[in-house]
């Protein structure tokens, strides 16, 4: 029971604060909560909304100059923004297929179908495919491990935008086999599963890759 109350209180948290959030976004964008948005409005607000929870921004105070960057940014900084979009996209025409306008609580549920999908869908296809390609260098198929110089390779050749972190940093989160010292290894499922590739998206939680 104790248990059940804790989750139900902390989803209660999750949900307040991704109202103030969305309170915030309508603010900066000079548009008023009693209103009701047009399909392009709630487009704008809601990709707003959502690239400021990806890069984990405090939107509340920020600059006008950042503001207008942030369409950049988060086509730069996150490689999955158009899966983002998709996700939008869905959700907007099961929340309201053929509104012409919404209000504050249509857009509210649209944005936490999104944000809901988003760690059991689109965080979890993006680690399968960091795996995969993980999977492809592996030193000796069953063994989990890629060389560390074929590891950084993939990124320098530009197949990956991932696979820079450093030595030091590897051997902390414990993905790194040192016991050949002439040969170090990443291990694959330690990376994977490591706190780097969470998103840092509340104040309550992270989302990471799941170990299915």
């Amino acid at each position: 029971h104790g248990i059940a109350v804790l989750a139900a209180t902390v989803q209660n948290l999750i949900h307040r604060e991704a109202i103030q959030q969305l309170r915030d976004t309508y603010a900066v964008l000079s548009k008023d909560v009693a209103n009701y948005l047009s399909e392009e409005d709630m487009t704008s607000v809601l990709n707003t909304y959502l690239a400021s929870y990806v890069l984990g921004y405090n939107i509340s105070n920020m600059p006008d100059e950042r503001l207008n960057q942030l369409a950049a940014d988060v086509e730069y900084e996150f490689p999955y923004w158009n899966r983002t979009q998709e996700l939008l996209r869905a959700a907007r025409q099961e929340v309201g297929p053929g509104f012409p306008a919404f209000s504050f609580r249509d857009v509210t549920t649209i944005a936490e179908s999104v944000t809901d999908r988003f760690g059991t869908q689109q965080i979890q296809q993006s680690c399968t495919e960091i795996k995969d390609r993980l999977l492809v260098m592996e030193a000796k198929r069953g063994t989990g491990r890629v060389r560390l110089g074929d590891f950084y390779a993939s990124n320098l050749n530009n197949e990956s935008w991932q696979f820079m972190e450093r030595v030091e940093y590897l051997r902390q989160m414990g993905a790194l086999d040192e016991s050949s010292s002439s040969s170090p290894q990443v291990i694959i499922p330690n990376y994977v599963y490591m706190h780097a590739n969470c998103l840092d998206v509340s104040e309550f939680y992270d989302v990471c890759c799941m170990d299915a």
